[in-house]
């Protein structure tokens, strides 16, 4: 059941009640940390897109994108995106 919240920090942002979700814009970090950044500047030094990291990484595109930017944690993703070996260049 998807109800739109009408309080003042969260007027107009909807809220997926059932799973206890909450997308607020007031929930994501303000800012990376250096092991993020890191971690990014690794994976694209190595050819990796975000599309075919998560490809062969077995989840979504998105899910990858939201770890690797700090809006989701999952340690055991982000040993294994450090992990990838380096992408060998399109021919």
């Amino acid at each position: 059941m998807i109800i739109l919240a009408r309080d003042a920090k969260s007027f107009g942002v909807a809220r997926n009640v059932s799973r206890g979700l909450n997308h607020s814009p007031y929930q994501m970090p303000t800012r990376k940390s250096s092991t993020l950044l890191d971690i990014q500047s690794a994976f694209t030094a190595k050819g990796w897109s975000y599309r075919t990291a998560a490809t062969s990484l077995g989840v979504s595109a998105s899910h990858l994108f939201r770890v690797m930017h700090g809006h989701r944690a999952s340690a055991s993703l982000l040993a294994r995106v450090v992990s990838l070996p380096t992408r060998p260049a399109n021919r």
